[in-house]
């Protein structure tokens, strides 16, 4: 049995044969493909609606849980923020002034003459040399011994001018 048919070159099948193989490879397609899905020769598997909807059902969460992680990520970096913006709140500018911080144990020595005029870092008091004093060894900064209680309770015990931790004790002396 030598047809024609079985003589025709790759390729050169009869229209008929070309339509009745597509009818068989998309009828073929949802058992190769998965089940649902439909073959196209041009494009490839397509997605039916019930696949679309459980990508969608993936997707939806996924994108719920990256804002929700957005909104907290900058909710968390303004928690140390001063609650009112228009409170002025110092800080430093450059970094350590040229010496550094001070050695510990250093005690500072200030005289009398030179607090007239000066107050309170953080409570905003007039400086009175009779009362135990601190000095910041950052930014030379003056404090009360109740206002370095303060910023021991409230801001970790740094100096509230430049946020250095290092406040040494201060010799009034007269001259």
């Amino acid at each position: 049995f030598y047809t024609a048919r079985d003589a025709a070159p790759r390729g050169a099948a009869p229209a008929a044969d070309r339509r009745a193989r597509s009818r068989a490879r998309r009828r073929a397609a949802p058992t190769a493909a998965g089940a649902g899905a439909i073959l196209d020769a041009r494009s490839g598997p397509a997605r039916t609606g019930t696949a679309a909807r459980a990508t969608m059902s993936r997707l939806v969460p996924l994108l719920v849980v990256i804002g929700l992680v957005f909104f907290f990520w900058g909710f968390f970096l303004r928690v140390g923020r001063a609650r009112d913006v228009r409170t002025y709140r110092p800080r430093a500018r450059w970094g350590a002034p040229a010496g550094g911080d001070a050695p510990p144990g250093t005690v500072h020595v200030v005289k009398a003459s030179d607090l007239a005029g000066v107050r309170d870092a953080y409570s905003s008091a007039p400086i009175d040399p009779a009362k135990p004093l601190l000095r910041c060894g950052r930014c030379l900064s003056l404090y009360h011994s109740e206002s370095v209680a303060a910023l021991d309770r409230e801001n970790r015990g740094r100096c509230a001018t430049c946020g250095g931790t290092d406040l040494a004790a201060v010799h009034v002396v007269d001259a």
